[in-house]
């Protein structure tokens, strides 16, 4: 985590970008990296429906379910 600019807010310093997942060629392939990534400490996951027409965002729920608060 860093500080955000001159305020006091924590950001991640590191970011897992979610693009090129969607030529992954399996879902389970695709789940187990994200989560190898939350294993890895990574909070913030850069995401959205053009990734792959929502594929990706799709991968994103099912490899955090059970996992997030």
């Amino acid at each position: 985590m860093r500080l955000f600019g001159r305020s006091r807010v924590m950001v991640p310093a590191l970011g897992f970008g979610r693009l090129h997942i969607g030529d992954i060629e399996t879902d389970e392939a695709a789940i187990r990296l994200i989560r190898y990534a939350v294993d890895g400490g990574i909070t913030y996951f850069d995401n959205c429906w053009e990734y792959h027409r929502g594929k990706t965002e799709q991968w994103m729920g099912s490899a955090l379910k059970g996992l997030r608060d």
